[in-house]
């Protein structure tokens, strides 16, 4: 199999592998990356930076990269 095959097949994920610890700022909130797994997510989301009240949620990886893309999502830190 060619690599311009191989790479068709097999499009790139987001610029940085989504991971435990990461803070991603978009334009009004923050998400925090409690803990991945093989297909699901663990985190948080913020309207402000060290709010401890929050629930954790969960989704699929898929659409938290999704999420992050839509919204123009920039690595605030990455702690993993």
């Amino acid at each position: 199999m060619s690599d311009l095959t191989y790479m068709k097949n097999n499009p790139k994920k987001c610029e940085a592998e989504l991971a435990k610890g990461q803070l991603w700022r978009t334009g009004d909130a923050y998400l925090q990356i409690m803990d991945r797994g093989k297909r699901l997510i663990s985190y948080k989301m913020m309207k402000e930076l060290g709010k401890r009240a929050v629930r954790t949620q969960m989704s699929g990886i898929a659409e938290v990269e999704a999420y992050l893309k839509e919204n123009e999502a920039e690595l605030v830190d990455d702690a993993a």
